[in-house]
This record gives C-alpha cells, structure tokens and sequence, in this order.
C-alpha cells in the first residue's frame, strides 16, 4: 500500500528490473548480414538509435535524403529512451520554439506516423495540468497561460473548486487554481521508436544493430569516416544523437567534439489499478517535485527532487542499454508522503514496479542541437534533459533541415537549443557535475526573471574579479564568465544580501542599489567592467574586404574608426550582434555578445574559410581573453581619464564612435574607444588583461575628487534599454533584421557591395515590413507594488483592458526607468493589416491604436514610439553616494 504500510521494504522488494537487449524490430526489421557487410559508404551517418536517433533519421529520409545509416550499439531504443515516462507537453511553454515542437509532436505521433506506417505509437491526447500552491506559482502559470491562448492554443484557467469537479480524486486544499491544457498527451516510447524506424526503413534507410563505433575519421575538419567493430563507413554528414553515450562518441574524434551533459539518476514509480480513470490528465505538481499519469489502471509518479543523484561520472558502460539502477528509496518516499497528500484515494494502491534510469542533462536544462564548433558536416542532437520523447519530432525535423541546409534552418530560431552557446571550459566534468545537480530540479523551480545559477562558478573570471569582489560586486554569470550585477557597499550580512538577490516578479531587492548606480552615471562617473563581451583580432592584407563581405555595415573605414554593425543570414536576419574598431589597415578588433563567443567564432572562420584565396591574407583570432573591458560612463569620464593621458579626449579631438591605441595611467596600449554601449556619455578601454588591475586602480585614484563609484550590468542594460539599444540573444536574435530594429538609417542598399543578406535585405525593403522594434512605457502601473514586465509577455490591441483583443506582438525587454519612475522597453509590433506594409502606415497604426500588456492576470495600456523615450534633464536631487564594502556574493 501507499499509505502508512509503504516502508523501505516495499521498496527494496520492488522495482528492480533488467529487460533483455531485444530490438523492437527483431522480428520485422528486414535487415540482414549482406547489407551490413555491404555497408561501406552513407551520405549522413547518425549514431544512436534512441528516440532522437532514430527521429533524425527518419526525418532525413522523409525529406528526401538518400542513403542514410542509423548506427546502435545494442539494440534500436535502448538506453534512455524505453524507460522514459512518455509525456508530451511542459509544464512551462513561454518558448515559442518549446510550443512548436509540442505541437508538431502531437501531429506526427497522433496522424502521421501511424498513417504512413500503420503502427500506433501509443498516443493519448488527455491533456495536460499544472497546478498552483502559491501565488508565484499562479503568476507563472498565468503568464503561461497568456502565451499560450496568443499563440492559438485553447487553455484554461482552472479554479481549486473546478479541479475539484472534474478530477474528484485530487486535493485541491492547498491549491492556488491550475493550468489545463487540453492538446497534450502521452506516447509509448518504444512503439514510437519502432514506428520511426519502421518509416525510416521503408523510406530507403538501413539501420545496423550492435554496432558499437570506436573510431571517426576527420580530416580538414570534416567528418570522412565512422569505424565500428565491424566497418568503416565513409560518409557526407555525422550526426552524434548517442544520448547518455554523446561526450564519449564526442571524444572518438580529433580534435574531440566536447559535448557538455551530465548522467542524473531519474526516479518513477508505477501502481497496481486502483481506478485511475483515463480521462485524468498527465498532472504535474510542480511545488510538490512530482508528476503524475493513469498507466493501465494505476498510476505512474515521478520526481524532479531537489538532491539528484549523479551517475556514470566516467561515462556509461557500453552494455548499460536496457538496465537499471536499484529502486531509490530515498528519494520514493517524499514522493509517495506528497503523492497521498494530492490525491484523496492514493492510500489504497499498491506499488507495482519503481523504476530507476539514467537521464541526461546539460548545464542549462536545454537540449543541445547543431553544428559542433571547428566541424563543417558533423552534427548533434544530445542532452534532452528528460525531454526526449517530446521534443523528438521537433528536433528530428530541424536538424534535417540543418543538415540539408548546411546552416540553421531559414525562418527558425533555434539559439535556445544551439550547442554554439557553450564554450569548451563549459564541458569540464567537474563544472558538470556541479552545475547539473543544480540545473536537473530547474525544470519545476518557479522561472523567476534574471536569476542566476549558484553552481559551477568562477569558471572564467578576469583579473579584476578580487578588486570588485572587495568593493562589494554581487557578481552573475553569463556564458560561464562572472560579471558585476550591481555593487551592495552598505550591506555587510549574508541575510540581507541573500534578500537582495530575491527571487519575484515584482520589483526586486537590488531595485535602490540600481537606482544609486543610475543616477551616479547620470550625474558624476561610474566605472563597468564589460569583459565578458567576446572579442576578436582580425588581422591580414583582406581583412577589410572579408568584414566588408560578411557586414551589412561598411567596414573599410579609416583606421580609427568603430562601426556598429553585424552579420547576416541570407534573408537579413541577424545571426550576430557588435562594434568593429580598425585599429590599423590590416588589424581590426571586433566585440560581441557574450553568449555567442563560440557562434561568433564559428562564423567568422567558417566565412574565412568560404571565402578566402590566399590562407595568407586574414586570420581572425579569439582574444576574448586577452583584454579586459573598462567603460567610464558619466557627464564626468572626460575628466577623469584626462588626468591619465597626455592625449587630447575632448570632443573636437575624439569624435563619437572613434578610437586610438593610447597610454592610460601606466599602461600602454589600451585601445580607446568613444562610445559606451549604452549611449551615455564616456570612454571604453580594452586594456591588456596583465594590466587591468593596475589600470583600475589608477582610475579609481584619479575619480577620487569626482566621487567616482562602482556600476554592473543591471544599470548597463537598464540605461541601453531606455535608448531603444538592443542586444542580440537577450531581445532580438536572427529572425530580426537591421530594418525591423530600425538600424536602417546608415544602411545603404547601392553602395556597390557584396555581403551576405543583402538580397534579402533588398527583397524585404522592396516588399515592405509589417512589424517594427519600438519603445515603450508602461501606464497605469505601480512600479513598486505590481507585478514587472520582465519580457515575452504578449501584447494585444483593443479599445479597453478586458483582456480581448488581436495579438500584435511581444515585449522584447522591460527595466525601470529611474529618470521616469515607470517601466520602459522594447515591444515588437506587427501591422495586423497584411496590405499596408509601408513604413508610414505602420507608424500611423502605432500611433492610433491602443495597446494592452498581459503581465499573468493583470493587464496594462502601453504608449508606444518607433524612438527613444524622452527622458527628462537628471538633477542632483535624484542621486546618491555609495561607499563601503561587502563580502562576496554569487546569485
């Protein structure tokens, strides 16, 4: 029983389960030894015959892809693919990529697989719902509940009364309400599987069973040939979709393909009937850490606990594909107490089976999808985070089209997931393994807005991270590097910093700190330090010709000279974001997001070697590293750094948007550049990263008299966002061109030449756009009580707040304005009037309809503006002094 007779016993005498290594096909699959030994070349090798795998495969051959062998070394579902839970849908679907892939899964497993094949998959559309025990939970689930009925799907808000009518089984005492969602379902992963190899086979495609590859072939960077026990296939294209086996198939190759996941213990355990109707939707208790589903009668309970357990630190053994590990006692009995806590009749059952495999996770709880960095043709689709079953159509479907593509498929988004947001040092098993404890129970923590991990830290950090550290810095993390968030000088105790860095939806804790940094930036002069920017030498007699070729912006400028540009997709989307300096005529020195330090990488050398004639002529280099990034914001910057240079700074001397190699204090050649990235008046220095410590302090003595003080990057992004100043993979990503971001005015469409998106870009001015980035306030709204627009909260246009209305876009990034006391963004807006594509008809719409804001279960009128909010002149009555220091704090 479940109830007080569920001991340690029941458990250990449950659950232990070691299924025989029989391939779903066995009996039908129609392979045979000739083929096998036949089997020496493939246009597209995937290794691992799991759900992805086989979803990979099955989606190349569907697209027409000759010639394509699926690789297992055991038998075709194996690993973690047969022993997963079946779900189909998340309890969090904010993404629009996350509710794509839901629905395109629900079409494929419920209609065409079963069509195409004959074979069900085990579909199920019984719905899905979340519940609420707390108000934060109630906001998420709400605001999820707007992005989900804006998307077209049909949601409801259920009450604890109404859940209480049509689930009479479940509790509903401590309940807040919950969200229903009524297209999701569940699967049977092994017949899926069978169902996907079964199309695949019939489509052309051979699969080869026990078929362990120990070997795989590069030259020149590209995949030629995977050797397993029995053969060597040559082949066009390598997908690694191995699963638990993904860092180990990753280190087969030279150079390794470093694949950043981590093996966690998962733990479910399945009744005996007692009643269960089939109409009980897949529930998940996210405060509770459980999920629940009707399994034949009974149920199915699984965790998401907040101590997982690690496995296979050294990787799995070849021949762990259809075991498992010991019933986890522990970890069943809190979930057995909350199961009887949730369901009114759940005493009664009778554990039949606790199951207990291995999962994968990556640092972020994503799944990893792409081309790996410093490859050309190989590919992978690993990391699903307990996800696989659900997000297989999906990612089957994209990286078919990436791989066909040779590029990420066009009119998709797909950052979220793509592998080039790790950098290598992001694939250390120590990082791992610290980091994947915390990220595992993410996926049912409350996704409260900018936090921050608190594992796997200072795994880059610069010089200067123990002088701000001593000056009170409550440092982040973004694409594994520490920054400065914002500076606590008067707090000295961990409580009070702790409350600091709460999690909310509604004005934070560090809300006055930012308010000091602001108007210290506004008024005096501050110092940020932005090194976790990527950066990059370009270097060579083609160099201006190959950035020419790959921005949209000139960049054959005279030497001192920055621009502000990025490259192009070939429909104009913006695959990357930054400022090109020329520092001489043949060395230039690019900066770009933080996160996309490898994507960056990645295009550049892969424009390099697209383009290039000569190998002599252009290198480009990471230097990201190498320079450490100091920016002096503030009507007083000039002054300061004029006492540590004999080179002229004012205006007339150093324009905007200009630089120079200079001596600063004691150190030589830090590159000077006028501009801020925040559109405040100051200085950016690139110093040598030997340097930095040095430099900082000489700053920090010369600001002395001007009372200079400390800023991070929350007052960064604050003071960017009020400018309409956007950046890449935070508000805008490679759906968005320069002229829906209204980056246009300097572009010129006849200069002459030729650069990647400039067809597109041609075509898209020549047919006229429909959505355009403006900025916003917020009316109505008290910023110091009410919940925050924090960004992706769906905007719609109607006459009054009743909450109707047409969708017409989204909020891109919200902050508070200090100088306005209201909250302020970015929203893209699209023309619902598909005729009128002009830019002045767009501008009338903006200006004559009335928006609304959906933030959960309030609503807010928006004013909007295709400019830069207007912001009043800042007096010294708004600012305020900061002084002091504080222990170290990582949120």
């Amino acid at each position: 029983m479940l109830g007080p007779r569920f001991s340690r016993a029941v458990c250990a005498g449950k659950g232990r389960r070691v299924a025989a290594g029989v391939s779903p096909l066995s009996a039908d699959r129609g392979l045979d030894g000739r083929r096998r030994a036949h089997t020496s070349s493939a246009n597209v090798v995937v290794v691992g015959g799991g759900v992805i795998g086989c979803s990979v495969a099955y989606h190349l051959a569907e697209a027409g892809v000759t010639d394509v062998v699926l690789l297992e070394q055991g038998k075709v579902s194996s690993g973690t693919t047969w022993h997963s839970a079946g779900l189909v849908g998340l309890p969090s679907k904010e993404s629009a990529l996350e509710r794509r892939y839901i629905r395109y899964a629900i079409e494929l497993y419920s209609k065409i697989l079963p069509h195409d094949t004959g074979l069900s998959t085990g579909y199920r559309d019984c719905g899905s719902l979340v519940l609420a025990e707390t108000a934060d939970r109630e906001h998420s689930l709400r605001r999820n509940f707007d992005s989900l009925k804006y998307a077209g799907d049909s949601p409801e808000w259920l009450t604890p009364e109404q859940i209480a009518e049509r689930y009479p089984m479940i509790n509903v005492t401590n309940l807040k309400g919950g969200l229903l969602t009524t297209q999701d379902g569940m699967v049977n992963p092994t017949s899926l599987t069978k169902a996907y190899v079964t199309a695949f086979i019939s489509k052309g495609g051979t699969v080869l069973e026990d078929s362990e590859v120990i070997s795989i072939g590069v030259s020149h960077n590209k995949v030629r040939k995977v050797i397993t026990r029995q053969n060597e296939i040559a082949c066009n294209a390598f997908v690694n979709a191995a699963g638990l086996w993904a860092p180990k198939i990753g280190m087969l190759s030279h150079p390794p393909a470093r694949v950043p996941l981590q093996a966690c213990q998962h733990t479910y355990l399945i009744t005996e009937p007692f009643n269960v109707p089939k109409s009980l939707p897949v529930t998940r208790d996210l405060d509770a850490r459980m999920y629940f589903r009707e399994w034949n009668g009974g149920l199915l309970v699984g965790t998401f606990e907040r101590d997982p357990r690690l496995c296979f630190i050294d990787g799995p053994p070849s021949d762990f594909q259809f075991s498992l590990f010991p019933p986890d006692v522990d970890h069943c009995i809190p979930m057995v107490e909350r199961l009887l806590q949730r369901l009114n009749n759940a005493g009664d059952a009778k554990i039949r089976e606790i199951v207990n495999g291995p999962e994968s996770f990556t640092p972020d709880s994503r799944p990893l999808l792409g081309r790996v960095p410093k490859f050309w043709n190989y590919y992978i689709a690993a990391g699903l985070n307990s996800h696989g079953v659900m997000f297989s159509a999906g990612v089957g479907h994209d990286l078919a089209r990436w791989i066909i593509q040779q590029d990420t498929p066009v009119g998709c988004n797909l950052w979220q997931f793509d592998v080039t947001r790790f950098i290598p040092e992001q694939s250390n098993r120590t990082y791992l393994r610290n980091r994947v404890i915390e990220s595992l129970p993410s996926c049912y923590e409350i996704p409260y807005p900018m936090t921050e991990p608190r594992t796997g830290r200072r795994l880059l950090a610069t010089p200067l991270y123990p002088r701000l550290e001593e000056q009170g810095a409550i440092f982040g993390e973004s694409g594994g590097m520490e920054r400065a968030l914002f500076f606590a000088q008067h707090h000295q105790d961990y409580e009070t910093l702790w409350d600091l860095c709460r999690r909310t939806f509604k004005k934070p804790g560090w809300f006055e700190l930012v308010r000091n940094e602001y108007f210290a930036t506004k008024q005096n002069v501050t110092i940020m330090e932005l090194s976790s920017y990527c950066k990059f030498m370009i270097k060579g007699r083609s160099a201006a010709q190959f950035l020419s070729r790959m921005s949209y912006m000139d960049c054959d400028v005279a030497p001192g000279t920055t621009v502000h540009t990025g490259f192009l997709n070939p429909l104009g989307g913006l695959e990357t974001d930054g400022k090109i300096f020329r520092i001489s005529n043949n060395v230039f020195y690019m900066i770009g997001p933080t996160v996309q330090r490898a994507r960056l990488r990645q295009i550049l050398k892969e424009g390099l070697g697209n383009n290039r004639r000569d190998p002599k002529t252009c290198e480009v280099e990471d230097v990201s590293s190498q320079y450490v990034i100091l920016n002096v914001v503030g009507p007083n910057a000039e002054a300061v750094l004029r006492r540590l240079t004999h080179e002229p700074l004012d205006s007339s001397n150093f324009r905007i948007m200009t630089g120079r190699v200079m001596e600063v204090g004691e150190a030589s050649d830090v590159l000077v550049c006028r501009s801020t990235n925040c559109d405040e008046p100051g200085f950016m220095l690139h110093v040598p990263s030997e340097q930095a410590v040095g430099l900082y302090d000489s700053i920090m003595d010369s600001g002395r008299d001007f009372q200079i003080s400390n800023a991070g990057f929350h007052v960064m992004r604050t003071l960017r966002v009020e400018k309409l100043y956007t950046l890449w993979g935070r508000e805008f990503h490679r759906l968005d061109t320069p002229i829906t971001l209204g980056r246009d005015a300097k572009l010129n469409l006849d200069d002459g030449r030729e650069w990647v998106g400039k067809t597109g870009l041609k075509e898209q001015k020549e047919l006229g756009i429909l959505e355009r980035c403006c900025s916003f306030q917020l009316e109505h709204h008290d910023m110091h009580n009410d919940v925050w627009c924090w960004g992706g909260e769906p905007v719609t246009a109607a006459a009054d707040l009743s909450g109707g209305g047409e969708l017409v876009g989204h909020v891109m990034a919200a902050t508070c304005s200090y100088s306005l006391d209201k909250l302020v963004g970015v929203v893209r807006i699209r023309n619902p009037n598909t005729e009128q594509r002009d830019r002045s008809s767009l501008l009338k719409y903006i200006r004559e309809s009335k928006f609304t804001v959906h933030i959960g279960a309030q609503q807010f009128p928006l004013k909007l503006s295709f400019y830069p909010i207007k912001l009043p002149l800042v007096t010294a009555a708004g600012g305020g002094q900061l002084f002091g220091k504080v222990s170290d704090i990582r949120i």
